[in-house]
């Protein structure tokens, strides 16, 4: 009973040896793959040269601003709306104040 009773924890033991084995490989696998991808990102940053980045940084202020002149457009068509809205109601109202 002893015997079987050793060989149950052996078992046991193994099996959680081997389990924790598997997650630390696992570990490492992911980190390894982790630092992988800042390496190829490191990379690609140093791709693009300084005048690259300036033509870069300059289409990002266009388009910010261009942005920026869509929501204005946006505002004021709304507020248009709203005031053609207010003076058909004000219209409609005119007749029966009469």
């Amino acid at each position: 009973m002893t015997t079987k009773m050793f060989t149950s924890d052996r078992l046991i033991s193994s099996s959680v040896s081997q389990s924790v084995l598997r997650n630390a490989q696992t570990t490492r696998k992911s980190r390894d793959e982790s630092s992988n991808s800042l390496q190829l990102l490191e990379k690609a940053r140093n791709l693009y040269q300084e005048p690259q980045q300036e033509k870069f940084q300059d289409l990002q202020a266009d388009a910010d601003s261009l942005l920026q002149q869509l929501q204005s457009l946006k505002q004021q068509r709304l507020g248009s709306i709203e005031e053609l809205a207010e003076a058909q109601d004000f219209c409609e109202i005119e007749p029966e104040a009469r």
